[in-house]
């Protein structure tokens, strides 16, 4: 009974081992990752408070380091298995989501004014069809037109006006 017990922990210890010299290694990695990752934010504050806005290429490197400090930490914390770089590929992330970035920067105007214009479409609807549930009413809120011009419908300009009554010699019955 001893015996399997043993048989079914040894390739755990044996992993548990090359696990903790990773760690080691890895703790090493870290410590770089967070003091380059230090010296980029410094770096990357003082290009922001000059120019207004963010170096794309800054952006890039700590979006990589961060991508890479995220798989230390997860592998730290057994979450996962995957053994950060060297051992497998540097991570890549290729969307530029920051709004510091001068290319995002556009995007974002861009799209704040597609935002504002459909704002605009969205009350000129509702303006429209408020306009509409009047005039089933009965006419009432349209704007546009004389209430004589409302009532006498698409065809009224190509009318003529009905004649007059004749009211016939003064003081005779009609």
């Amino acid at each position: 009974m001893n015996h399997q017990r043993n048989a079914h922990h040894a390739p755990i210890e044996g992993g548990l081992f090359r696990r903790f010299l990773f760690m080691i290694f890895f703790g090493i990695a870290w410590s770089i990752t967070e003091a380059l990752l230090f010296l980029l934010t410094l770096v990357q504050f003082i290009v922001v408070a000059v120019r207004g806005h963010a170096n794309d290429q800054l952006l890039d490197i700590g979006r990589s380091l961060s991508l890479y400090a995220y798989q230390l930490v997860r592998y730290f914390t057994f979450n996962t298995e995957y053994e950060p770089f060297p051992f497998n590929r540097w991570p890549s992330d290729s969307d530029d989501d920051s709004p510091w970035s001068e290319s995002r920067r556009d995007e974002v105007r861009a799209s704040q004014v597609l935002d504002d214009l459909e704002a605009e479409d969205a009350a000129r609807v509702a303006e429209l069809e408020a306009e509409i549930e009047a005039l089933k009413r009965g006419g009432k809120g349209a704007r546009s037109a004389p209430p004589s011009e409302r009532d006498a419908g698409p065809d009224a300009d190509a009318q003529e006006p009905p004649p007059a009554p004749n009211p016939g010699p003064a003081g005779s019955p009609a």
